[in-house]
């Protein structure tokens, strides 16, 4: 009789460890309760400083079933991006599946993932996806399978034929795809953005399923949440990086319509970082200027038909490419006087 492993690809889930040992035991007893058995776990220990890895190794031992696990150590806290791609080089499966060690996988996320790559060869799968944030339950905004051959995903994404969201999380990638195209997070944390994007430009097919696989944990110690309300010099120079290289690689692309509408996306993550680096204790004036210059000076915005645009990118569109044209000075003093008083007023809402 041949057995299920030796007909099932052999699939990489990559779980990096740092601290939150309040979802630690539900994240990794969900990776453990997958139905699909031909699973290598990479465990990443991140050097952290709480109870969280001995959770996890408590949880592997309980286990009834036996699974392929490998803990490797960093040789120290080096975040959350230079542990997938530690992964990503560790990995001896044809597939890999990255998460966040406080997100929870359905029973079936793997068993569904697999079933779509195989039976398409594509490059990835991306289920779907439920926020869970106080017991409000949001879905993906896929819901119907899509399928993308021949074509660029990221021209795909913004001319709104394909639904993919701009996370590692909840994709199954082929891990070849991967190495042949020297995809790795850039920054040690912020590291979905770029991630995502070489995917989508290098990719030219994908399914989407709108099958929940993965439950993300919303907690206000989150790495984002946390940097968005106390931006340290370090965190305001990795935000500068991964907009100014996203930007060298949208400068060129021959879509208009997808350069225009990636570039105000970053211009939409980068300029509350700024807002935080000018009100910042750790960050010199001089340095904030020369941030808000990178995001929002640079590439030059083009004109572009705005019918595949939100009336929010088409109003942003124009704002933006009008504070472009102005004077030096003039630019930032608009882009601080609009920009900055709009943040400065939801951060008063909000305290009240």
């Amino acid at each position: 009789m041949i057995s299920r492993l030796t007909t099932q690809p052999l699939v990489t889930i990559s779980f990096p460890v740092y601290e939150g040992d309040d979802y630690m035991a539900d994240s990794i007893n969900s990776v453990l309760k997958q139905d699909y058995e031909n699973l290598e776990i990479i465990i990443i220990d991140d050097c952290g400083k709480t109870n969280a890895m001995q959770i996890v190794r408590d949880c592997i031992e309980r286990f009834p079933k036996k699974r392929n696990i490998r803990i490797l150590r960093q040789p120290h806290n080096m975040e959350q991006g230079p542990a997938r791609n530690r992964s990503i080089d560790e990995a001896k499966g044809d597939y890999i599946f990255f998460m966040d060690a406080d997100d929870i996988l359905s029973e079936n996320a793997i068993s569904l993932l697999v079933k779509e790559i195989l039976a398409e060869e594509v490059d990835f799968v991306e289920g779907g996806r439920r926020n869970d944030s106080g017991g409000f339950l949001a879905q993906n905004r896929c819901t119907e399978r899509q399928i993308i051959k021949g074509e660029c995903l990221f021209d795909s994404i913004w001319h709104n034929r394909l639904s993919c969201d701009f996370y590692v999380t909840n994709k199954l990638f082929s891990i070849s795809f991967l190495r042949k195209n020297n995809i790795k997070c850039l920054t040690p944390h912020f590291d979905d953005f770029h991630f995502a994007m070489l995917s989508f430009m290098k990719s030219h097919s994908c399914v989407v399923i709108p099958d929940i696989t993965y439950i993300n944990t919303s907690r206000p110690e989150q790495i984002t949440r946390t940097y968005k309300r106390n931006i340290t010099l370090a965190t305001a120079q990795i935000v500068r990086t991964f907009v100014t290289e996203e930007y060298k690689l949208l400068d060129h692309w021959n879509n208009s319509v997808t350069r225009e509408r990636a570039i105000l996306r970053d211009i939409k993550l980068g300029m509350p970082f700024c807002y935080k680096a000018f009100r910042s204790k750790q960050v010199c004036n001089r340095f904030a200027l020369s941030m808000l210059h990178d995001i929002l000076c640079y590439p030059r915005l083009r004109k572009v038909d705005h019918s595949l645009f939100s009336n929010y990118e088409k109003s942003k569109h124009r704002y933006y490419k009008a504070i472009q044209s102005m004077p030096y000075t003039l630019r930032f003093l608009a882009a601080i006087a609009v920009n900055f008083s709009s943040y400065w007023l939801k951060e008063r809402k909000a305290a009240v």
